[in-house]
C-alpha cells in the first residue's frame, strides 16, 4: 500500500470519529431557551434523529399591538379636511353689524360689516371719534391725520408746535395768520387775538387750543364742567352732553366717543357704560 493512500485513510477516519463524538454529544444537549423582551419564555429542541425543530411559543394574551408613538394617527391628522370655521359673532370686527348697526368697541359698521375705526384712513368711530394724532372728516367719514401745518386741525381747535387753527386748518407757527392784519402764530396766538383769556381774532375765531369765543373773549373749552369746544368735542375723559363736558366711561357715566368704557364696562342701552 502506498504511503499516500494510507495517509488519506486516516484522515477520512479521524474525521468520522469527530463526527460521531459531536452527534453522541449533541443528542444529550438540555432544551435551548431564550426569552422575549416581555419575559415571556420561548422553548425549542431540534430532533436530531428527523431534523426538525420543535417550538412552543408564548400564548396570546390577547394584548393589543405595541404603540407605534403616534405616527399613524399625526398621518391620518394630516389627511384628514379642516374643519369649517366658526361665524364670527356680530358686532366683532370683521362680523356682521348687530342690531342697529352696533359695533364692539374700536369698530364702526360700514356696509354692514363691522370694521377697524379710528386710524388714518379708516372710518370715525361712533360719535366722529378718532384715534389720537387724527380727526374726523365728516363729508368722507374717514380719520386723517391733524395738528400740521396745512393738516386739519385736531379735535378741539388743536395744532401741533404751538401752530394756530384758523377756519380748521393748522397754520405754522411763526407763519401770518390768515384774515388777521399781519398777525404772525406764536403758541396758539396770532399777534394778540385767539388764544385762552385774549380777545376774538376777525370773525370771532379763537385760534389757540381748546377755546372757543364768548362774548369776544376767547375761553377755554372741553374740560369737566367747561362748555363743548366748537366742533362738539371735549377732552379726553369727557364727552358732549347738553353744551358741557361732562366725565365718562365710568359705571353709569355716558359712554364715552367712539362708544367707549373703561374696562370691563361696555357701552350699553341708551349710551351708558355698564
Amino acid at each position: 500500500m502506498s504511503r499516500a493512500l494510507l495517509r488519506g485513510m486516516l484522515l477520512v477516519g479521524g474525521s468520522l470519529a469527530v463526527a460521531a463524538f459531536a452527534y453522541a454529544g449533541c443528542n444529550d444537549l438540555p432544551n435551548s431557551t431564550a426569552t422575549y423582551p416581555d419575559g415571556s419564555p420561548d422553548s425549542f429542541n431540534f430532533n436530531f434523529d428527523s431534523g426538525q425543530v420543535d417550538t412552543q411559543l408564548p400564548p396570546d394574551d390577547g394584548a393589543p399591538p405595541p404603540d407605534t408613538g403616534g405616527a399613524d394617527s399625526a398621518v391620518a391628522d394630516q389627511l384628514a379636511p379642516d374643519a369649517p370655521d366658526a361665524p364670527l359673532a356680530c358686532g366683532v370686527v370683521g362680523g356682521a353689524c348687530c342690531e342697529a348697526g352696533a359695533c364692539a368697541q374700536g369698530g364702526a359698521c360700514v356696509g354692514n360689516v363691522c370694521q377697524g375705526c379710528g386710524g388714518g384712513g379708516q372710518a370715525c368711530c361712533p360719535g366722529a371719534a378718532c384715534a389720537a394724532g387724527n380727526v374726523c372728516v365728516p363729508d368722507a367719514g374717514l380719520c386723517t391725520a391733524c395738528g400740521a401745518a396745512g393738516d386739519p386741525c385736531c379735535a378741539s381747535n388743536t395744532c401741533g408746535n404751538g401752530g394756530c387753527c384758523f377756519y380748521a386748518l393748522c397754520a405754522g407757527s411763526g407763519t401770518v395768520c390768515p384774515n388777521t392784519d399781519g398777525g404772525t402764530c406764536s403758541m396758539g396766538s396770532c399777534g394778540g387775538c385767539g388764544a385762552a383769556g385774549e380777545s376774538c381774532c376777525a370773525g370771532n375765531i379763537c385760534t389757540g387750543p381748546s377755546t372757543l369765543c364768548q362774548g369776544g373773549q376767547c375761553a377755554l373749552c372741553g374740560g369737566g364742567g367747561e362748555s363743548c369746544c366748537g366742533d362738539g368735542t371735549c377732552a379726553s375723559g369727557f364727552v358732549c352732553a347738553g353744551g358741557s363736558c361732562a366725565a365718562c366711561g365710568g359705571a353709569t357715566q355716558p359712554c364715552c366717543p367712539g362708544a367707549m368704557c373703561t374696562a370691563p364696562l361696555a357701552c350699553g342701552t341708551g349710551g351708558t357704560c355698564r
